[in-house]
């Protein structure tokens, strides 16, 4: 599952919240949103996103618990929300799928920069990871994760 592809990705409408902390909190902020959703009656388009604002230094930000947090999901509208309502930027992106549980995505990373280094791209922004199943309703080896890296020359 480590083939890169290029994909165009468009901007999407989100609801989503940030933070400072560890990652591990990333479960519980998409839960929370989620629950939000459903207690107001707001419709998702798509799958939770995590937006990840550290690229080099992202280990050692997990560690000391000062990695920067984002999570959104797409919103079919603008409503009225705790949360902020924003448009996520789309463009192109470097695309990599990982199998299995999130706490093995290392070496999906890894290639994912073989990947942009040996095409000469550089990683332009923040990387996203879209959650495409749901981890309680699938076994851990068959979790789907959708690694999105905006790049340019």
């Amino acid at each position: 599952m480590n083939k890169v592809n290029i994909v165009e990705v468009e901007s999407n409408l989100v609801m989503g919240t940030k933070k400072t902390g560890y990652y591990k909190e990333v479960g519980d902020m998409i839960h929370e949103l989620f629950g939000y959703a459903q207690e107001n009656d707001i419709e998702f388009t798509g799958p939770p996103i995590f937006i990840c604002h550290e690229t080099a230094a992202a280990k050692e930000a997990g560690k000391k618990g000062n990695a920067k947090l984002e999570v959104a999901f797409p919103v079919k509208e603008k409503v009225e929300s705790k949360y902020k309502i924003y448009h996520l930027p789309g463009g192109k992106f470097a695309e990599i799928m990982q199998k299995g549980p999130y706490e093995q995505c290392e070496a999906t990373y890894d290639s994912l920069f073989k990947w942009t280094k040996e095409n000469e791209f550089e990683v332009k922004g923040p990387i996203r990871e879209v959650y495409l199943n749901n981890p309680n309703k699938v076994k851990e080896k068959e979790i789907l994760t959708q690694v999105l890296a905006p790049i340019g020359k």
